[in-house]
């Protein structure tokens, strides 16, 4: 049972990888190798796509979980009060919202958003980002046949995850090629950023450290602190990180350490520069559990980027082969296990029916029996009723009671249904009728027949005796009183 659960469980997810989209290079970092930066760098006639396909193919990254993260040439952001309605109805009224700052048609654009710390005068707060639909569109189309695409972010929100959560943290990050950044940030929730501009001399890898005036820097870090705190009501940074280039990071430190007596951490190694950054914070964003704020994290990779079913991988062909086998050979052992109960169903049905057809049998031939008894039943009573008759004539020959033919004559012709005569005697006047009847009531119907024969009208029938036989049917006696007057 082990084999089957381990193939009807989802794949072993496959690792992760980190990239960094800037205006004109790839960074990305293999989560098995954090420390080991890989770079490309796009061509004139290389689209982002065909560059990140390109990186995938030489490093062998096929089937792994894309963690893509967007420099600031990918995005805007725009901040505003939150507006009053559901948190859920919110993300799909963010075109609505915007439609006016804007300079682009909405529909062409993504959109996602954070909460903010409330504004001074308590009211909340959101930062709105988006992005041109478009070009996200082309990278995911080009990846999702070779990967799988776990989320899109940017990368101010990335940086954030590389600071420790317990902390009200400050950091300056400076990538080449773009401005020095100021972040604040606690319990990895983005506070507030700053672009200090005037300062692309710390990408100048022929200068010396000690050519550098850091008193513009230092006096840009007190404007932007004093603003957070005393405009924003935000809490003052109690920690300071540092992603700069190695060759002028201790420099920095002791000049923050100078002025505001606190020495910052450095965020990069011998390994890591801050290029990488943003790739290794986009990483450790899908292991950190949410901040404290209801929504910290952007979203660009949304469901009208992804595909309406993803396209099957081998693995999975594999496993749907295996399954539709185990569905069909399931089936086959319950068609086999249905038969056989169909089987002895039958069996005891088979049975059932001999027993049935046999008692069947034996109430026909009781049937039979009973049919047979009542027949015998009727010739007896037949037979007395003819013998009652030839006793009868015998009587009229011997006594020539010829008075007495037109009455014996109508009471052969009365219908007596289940009714037999035994016997009659006749004494001058006086008649007296002796039988059996199959029913008591066949007696009565047979005596008002009487009222069909004018010669048995005649006669007062006017005492009768009826009792039932032991088994079945009557014995009676009519008697009459003579002729009536």
């Amino acid at each position: 049972m082990a084999f089957f659960s381990n193939w009807f469980k989802p794949a072993g997810i496959a690792s992760s990888v980190g990239i960094y989209l800037t205006q004109d290079s790839l960074f990305a970092l293999d989560e098995h190798r954090p420390d080991q930066l890989v770079q490309r760098t796009l061509g004139v006639d290389d689209s982002p796509a065909l560059a990140l396909l390109a990186l995938i193919n030489a490093q062998g990254w096929q089937g792994r979980r894309l963690h893509l993260v967007l420099s600031r040439h990918w995005y805007q952001q725009t901040q505003m009060e939150k507006p009053a309605m559901p948190d859920e109805e919110l993300p799909q009224a963010l075109p609505w919202l915007m439609r006016e700052l804007v300079s682009e048609p909405v529909d062409a654009l993504l959109f996602d958003y954070i909460e903010l710390p409330p504004s001074p005068q308590g009211l909340p707060r959101i930062a709105v980002y988006y992005c041109a639909r478009e070009r996200l569109a082309a990278l995911v189309k080009a990846l999702l046949p070779l990967c799988d695409i776990a989320t899109i972010g940017v990368d101010e929100l990335a940086m954030v995850n590389l600071l420790d959560p317990e902390v009200r943290g400050m950091l300056l990050h400076k990538v080449p090629g773009q401005e020095l950044t100021l972040i604040l940030s606690h319990q990895h929730q983005w506070q507030f950023s700053r672009t200090i501009r005037g300062f692309q001399a710390l990408d100048d890898t022929q200068a010396g450290t000690d050519q550098f005036v850091f008193d513009n820097l230092l006096l840009e870090l007190q404007r932007s602190i004093d603003y957070a705190v005393g405009q924003l009501k935000l809490n003052t940074p109690n920690r300071w990180y540092l992603a700069l280039p190695q060759r002028v990071t201790p420099a920095v430190q002791t000049a923050i350490g100078q002025v505001f007596d606190i020495r910052p951490e450095s965020l990069i190694s011998d390994n890591l520069s801050p290029i990488g950054l943003p790739a290794l914070g986009i990483l450790r964003a899908g292991a950190l559990e949410p901040g404290s704020m209801p929504r910290s994290r952007i979203e660009f990779y949304q469901s009208s980027l992804k595909p309406s079913r993803e396209r099957p991988t081998p693995d999975w062909l594999a496993r749907g082969a295996l399954a539709l086998l185990l569905m069909w050979g399931l089936i086959f052992a319950y068609g086999i296990l249905h038969n056989r109960q169909l089987e002895r169903q039958n069996h005891q049905l088979r049975e059932e029916v001999a027993v049935g057809e046999a008692e069947l049998a034996q109430l026909q031939q009781e049937l039979a029996l009973l049919n047979r008894g009542q027949d015998g039943s009727q010739r007896q009573r037949l037979e007395q009723d003819i013998r009652a008759r030839q006793r009868l004539l015998g009587v009229l020959e011997r006594e020539s009671f010829l008075s007495y033919a037109a009455t014996l004559r109508d009471l052969t012709r009365i219908p007596r249904q289940g009714v037999a005569l035994r016997g009659i005697t006749l004494s001058g006047k006086h008649m007296i009728l002796r039988g059996e009847a199959a029913r008591g009531a066949a007696v009565p119907a047979w005596i008002l027949g009487f009222e069909q024969s004018d010669s048995l009208r005649d006669h007062a029938f006017g005492r009768l005796e009826i009792s039932q036989q032991s088994g079945e049917g009557w014995d009676f006696t009519l008697y009459s009183e003579g002729v009536a007057p």
